[in-house]
């Protein structure tokens, strides 16, 4: 409907903007496409007089035209959807978690080894076979398919089974990998990330007195020593980075990363409390300077004053005491007082990771 020369005509289902004046027509930018090379006809019908509703259903009869023909062009042709059914029937529609109502989305279901499921979604070109679909999924490496090429051509051919046969494949080369990690989620008190992925190789786990560590597992090497990070109070980690320092000759691959880190460590690591939510909120207090859990660059607390037990990032701490004229720096390391308490607190210029 037009009140005033201006309002909105419906086209092909869609409601477009539309302006008739004497001068010209004005109109949104879909619209406007939609009519790319009608223009003087309808500029034409404009500076002649001709009625409004004339104008408007010649308008949008060339529309519907241009749209309807995009929208037909749009879908894929028969072929595509006999094929994608077809794939699946082959494949087993137990595997089907999901199917978009276009069927150009697949998401297919695959076991390990060891029982643990993955999902891989598959987004498939209006053109597949013959173009190539793209995958997504979590897996703690790039996963890069290998397609089998045809004897006669030696062209790609693409297939969901492909896809899975080669996903069940890699899934294979990280075995030992989930298998260290669920060996974390199960036998320590794992703080970070709470609902974790495949792909993620980290955990955060509980330490004694309000500390943490944090591990990062090499994807290529599981077994040997990961990353790690202390994040706490220097009074209570310093015994574990002498432990580390001094026992590194017992580390063995051959056992797996938690009992050797234990070992390392001369500690146990304490398991996840059989108690109400909440717990674990004093492993997640946030920074006394800028009063946020996380930095912008995404780091957790990771120093605390050995007196008042209050916890820093040491970026923050860091531009705390070079603000103070009485702080004093050796080597690395800056000396000053407590932001909140005034007692004695240090703290290393740089992050204390240790690298394995």
């Amino acid at each position: 409907m037009l009140v005033g020369g201006s309002g909105y005509l419906r086209v092909a289902e869609e409601e477009m903007a539309v302006q008739l004046l004497p001068s010209g027509l004005y109109a949104s930018p879909r619209l406007c496409e939609a009519v790319r090379g009608h223009e003087p006809r309808l500029q034409h019908q404009l500076q002649h007089g001709a009625p409004a509703a004339a104008v408007l259903a010649d308008l949008r009869d060339i529309a519907e035209r241009r749209i309807g023909t995009s929208a037909r062009e749009a879908l894929p042709p028969a072929e595509f959807y006999e094929r994608v059914i077809a794939e699946l029937d082959g494949l087993g529609w137990s595997v089907l978690l999901s199917l978009s109502p276009a069927l150009d989305e697949v998401e297919l279901l695959q076991r390990d080894d060891a029982g643990r499921e993955h999902a891989i979604t598959m987004i498939l070109p209006s053109e597949y076979p013959r173009l190539e679909p793209r995958t997504r999924t979590a897996l703690p490496a790039p996963f890069e398919i290998s397609w089998p090429r045809a004897a006669t051509t030696g062209r790609p051919e693409y297939s969901l089974a492909a896809v899975m046969s080669q996903f069940k494949r890699e899934l294979q080369k990280h075995q030992l990998l989930w298998d260290i990690l669920d060996d974390f989620d199960a036998n320590t008190w794992v703080l970070e990330p709470l609902h974790p992925t495949r792909d993620c190789v980290m955990r955060r786990i509980a330490l004694s007195g309000n500390c943490s560590l944090q591990i990062s597992l090499h994807v290529g090497a599981p077994t040997s020593l990961p990353e790690l990070l202390f994040l706490g109070a220097d009074r209570i980690l310093r015994p574990l980075r002498e432990a580390l320092n001094s026992n590194l000759g017992v580390w063995s691959v051959q056992r797996g990363v938690r009992e050797n880190l234990q070992d390392v460590l001369q500690t146990q690591f304490p398991s996840r409390p059989q108690t109400a939510l909440g717990e674990g909120d004093a492993y997640t207090t946030e920074c006394a300077i800028c009063y946020n859990y996380r930095s912008l660059d995404d780091t957790v607390p990771e120093c605390a004053c050995d007196a008042c037990g209050k916890p820093y990032h040491g970026t923050c701490l860091n531009e705390w005491l070079r603000s103070l004229p009485t702080t004093q720096q050796s080597f690395n390391r800056l000396f000053g007082e407590c932001p909140y308490c005034s007692r004695p607190i240090a703290v290393e210029m740089f992050a204390d990771r240790i690298l394995g």
